[in-house]
């Protein structure tokens, strides 16, 4: 019988080093590319030759990078509140201008973290019945990332369909952006772990369904960074504790370790500190994204029950 993670590769070993990619000709569409970790995302792929456009709210910071960069035309602005599917459009229409054409790379960063009154909120004692919880969060890292993926599910397919007439090997990447919090139980921030635990639901579907099309599917989960998400005073904790944090330069070069292997697929890469044991370059494949063979689990999908079927058969 066939293997159920036949499209996905072996555990990548993050304590040896890598050679950057050449991405010159490639266009991505990084979502949240204007600062934290999408910003790194974005220098990193300009300084490998690549294109971006930068589909974000943030007006400022996005000119800012851009003439940092040099204001060459390799990184256009659009502005996209990733809520909104027309925003997003107009953003991957741009990346179609932008690579004449042909989008290579999605990178879906978008996220926020906020205080979760859905764990402890304003509610008064007083009230018979709790207030409505705001729910920002789950609509730009859960909702907004399903759009973001939909979109470029989409494009890939209709450019894997040329590529497969015009004779061509396709390769596209599809990296989902989650977190250690995906991972591990964070008691007070229901909504960000949520999203962040769905996001591997992405990672698990994707990577075996898209794989036909010559897309690669990989997630980026990162320890906790320095940024406008963690506030001060938990760095310090951390920093207190002994268990540090991760660098964005570190998940930057996680992508580019990712861009430049065409066989990885399927795998989670964690963004540590470098004190942590097993990652000298910040960078750990959690390897957990697999049922134990023999396993119940691992039966009812050895069995065909979840079998990714052909579309083009379906009545």
């Amino acid at each position: 019988m066939t293997s159920q993670y036949e499209d996905v590769s072996p555990k990548v070993d993050c304590s040896v080093s890598f050679d950057k990619p050449n991405l010159s000709g490639k266009t991505a569409v990084v979502t949240g590319g204007a600062a934290g970790i999408g910003e790194q995302y974005t220098r990193a792929i300009v300084s490998c030759g690549g294109k971006v456009v930068v589909a974000d709210i943030d007006e400022a910071n996005a000119s800012s990078l851009q003439a940092d960069l040099g204001n060459t035309g390799d990184v256009v602005f659009v502005k996209c509140d990733v809520r909104e599917w027309k925003d997003q459009v107009e953003a991957f229409r741009a990346a179609l201008k932008l690579g004449n054409g042909k989008i290579d790379i999605v990178i879906n960063n978008a996220g926020i973290g906020s205080p979760d009154d859905i764990f402890a909120g304003p509610d008064d004692e007083s009230l018979d019945e709790p207030q409505e919880p705001a729910m920002n969060v789950m609509r730009i890292n859960a909702l907004g990332a399903l759009m973001t993926a939909k979109l470029a599910t989409f494009y890939f397919r209709k450019q894997a369909a040329q590529d497969e007439k015009a004779g061509v090997k396709s390769d596209y990447n599809l990296i989902i952006q989650a977190s250690i919090c995906g991972y591990l139980p964070f008691l007070k921030v229901p909504q960000y772990a949520f999203s962040k635990w769905g996001q591997r639901s992405l990672l698990w579907g994707y990577r075996h369904s898209e794989r036909k099309y010559g897309v690669r599917t990989n997630m980026i989960s990162p320890w906790y960074i320095p940024s406008g998400i963690v506030v001060p005073e938990f760095v310090e904790h951390l920093n207190n504790v002994g268990a540090g944090t991760a660098s964005v330069t570190d998940a930057a070069d996680a992508l580019l370790r990712i861009l430049g292997d065409s066989n990885m697929n399927g795998r989670s890469l964690a963004i540590m500190p470098r004190t942590w044991e097993g990652a000298p370059y910040g960078c750990i494949d959690l390897d957990v994204d697999q049922y134990q063979e023999g396993s119940f689990l691992s039966r009812c999908v050895d069995v065909g029950l979840f079998a990714v079927w052909d579309d083009s058969k379906r009545e």
